[in-house]
């Protein structure tokens, strides 16, 4: 687990997006694993929410880990720090009372926002994107 700024991790995008496979497919087929339907993923709209405000609002302005906005989204902001996606660890054996979002959050931010915003456009409702939090 690490933690990026926002100028390490747009270079990185660029890299990727400029780098070559090295290997391609040798069977034919889709993408393996389980789809979810949009009925299942309605369902699960306000919890991809929640869990996209706390990602957003970490990576857009961290707050501290007794914040007010730690505390009003206490099941949310639990969730991500168990599955690695933010963390307040700052260094090898440092760590801080800010939350800070890390590569995998990013990553899984990215893709909710994709998945948001499809499911949004597919309701004719506007994806808000949150405004970050700072009354901390």
């Amino acid at each position: 687990m690490s933690v990026l700024s926002l100028d390490e991790w747009r270079k990185k995008l660029e890299e990727r997006s400029t780098s070559q496979s090295q290997s391609t497919q040798s069977t034919p087929g889709e993408q393996p694993g389980l789809i979810a339907t949009d009925e299942e993923l309605f369902l699960q709209l306000p919890m991809m929410a929640s869990v996209y405000t706390v990602l957003h609002n970490t990576w857009r302005s961290p707050y501290t880990t007794k914040s007010d906005f730690a505390r009003a989204h206490a099941n949310y902001v639990a969730m991500c720090a168990s599955e690695d996606m933010i963390t307040t660890k700052i260094a090898e054996d440092t760590w801080g009372n800010e939350w800070l979002i890390t590569e995998m959050g990013m990553a899984f931010m990215q893709e909710l926002q994709f998945t948001l915003e499809r499911m949004s456009n597919e309701l004719g409702i506007d994806f808000p994107t949150p405004e970050a939090d700072t009354t901390d």
